[in-house]
């Protein structure tokens, strides 16, 4: 048990909030578990365990983290505490420096109405322009902005591991160019309600509207019907927007074998293939940009990765 005095501690911390109530022993005679649920004010929630028992809490927060800190004489012991976050949100980025800023700062105004607890994720992907800068200065200025780059043009490898570092209750993977508030409205309120596991955001469900260039439209179309053609896919999207509990889909993305731009689809095919409950959302999608990415330079690698999918599921899992 780390500790540390008061002088050191408190000057530079904002304190939230003091908190009195009595400890419920977990085994242990010396182990107390608590449960600290935070007014509306400050909407932290944590869980805190300290040796011995304790009658008064005091929280702080203090280098962009939340401590737990109970007084004892002159002394402050001092544990830290992870924040439970409602969502987490995973956004890929491969050469984005014109837009990123932008659409991240749009997102931090716009989303507290809409889930005031939350974290954004920005997983670089071998960015050569200046993305990566750009970037660092956000998650700078901005404590629930973090990101990580896995140092090559891998859109799968990157979302895999921001869902994997995730911390919230919800994940949502959204597409920078996109950033699309109504499809977080929708996917959260049937999560909260407990109506899906996981929710589709889809380009070509009754009652979206795609004003994406035709080629890409098609495109998003054919990859469709090879993935019902292949593995018997009955959904009508793979790619893009979606939203789901984290805990138990984690089980299901640790199972996935391709990456690249396969590794969305091969996600969703997996979880529809376990029974997971996924409801899908129509989208209306416009984007911001052209892609980072030429279409036909996907193709070979998208045509390769769909046949070892293939091959995996149909053959090699079975």
């Amino acid at each position: 048990m780390m500790k540390i005095t008061l002088e050191r501690v408190v000057r530079p911390c904002l304190r939230l909030a003091t908190l009195g109530f009595s400890a419920s022993s977990t085994g242990s005679h010396y182990s107390h578990h608590y449960r600290l649920i935070v007014s509306r004010k400050t909407g932290i929630t944590g869980s805190y365990a300290c040796r011995g028992p304790t009658k008064m809490l005091q929280l702080y927060k203090f280098s962009k983290q939340i401590w737990v800190g109970t007084q004892s004489g002159n002394l402050l012991q001092m544990h830290q505490m992870k924040e439970d976050l409602e969502l987490s949100i995973v956004i890929p980025i491969f050469n984005e420096e014109a837009i990123v800023a932008d659409s991240v700062a749009g997102l931090l105004d716009r989303l507290p109405e809409i889930c005031p607890s939350f974290e954004i994720i920005l997983a670089e992907n071998g960015s050569v322009d200046n993305t990566v800068d750009v970037v660092r200065q956000i998650c700078k200025r901005h404590e629930q902005v973090r990101t990580f780059s896995v140092g090559e043009p891998n859109y799968g490898k990157a979302l895999r591991r921001g869902i994997q570092e995730a911390r919230g209750k919800f994940v949502l993977c959204d597409e920078i160019d996109l950033v699309d508030l109504d499809f977080y409205r929708s996917a959260l309120g049937l999560l909260r309600a407990g109506h899906a596991q996981m929710v589709v955001g889809s380009k070509l469900a009754p009652g979206a509207r795609d004003d994406r260039p035709f080629v890409r439209h098609m495109a998003t179309k054919t990859l469709n019907g090879l993935l019902r053609l292949g593995l018997g896919f009955k959904g009508t999207d793979t790619h893009g927007l979606k939203a789901f509990l984290r805990k138990p889909l984690l089980p299901v993305l640790n199972s996935c074998m391709v990456d690249k731009n396969l590794f969305a689809s091969e996600f969703v095919i997996r979880a529809e293939r376990l029974g997971i409950d996924i409801v899908e959302v129509p989208l209306c999608v416009h984007e911001k940009r052209a892609p980072s990415i030429n279409l036909l330079r996907r193709v070979p690698t998208a045509l390769y990765n769909l046949g070892r999918l293939v091959w995996i599921i149909r053959f090699r899992d079975n």
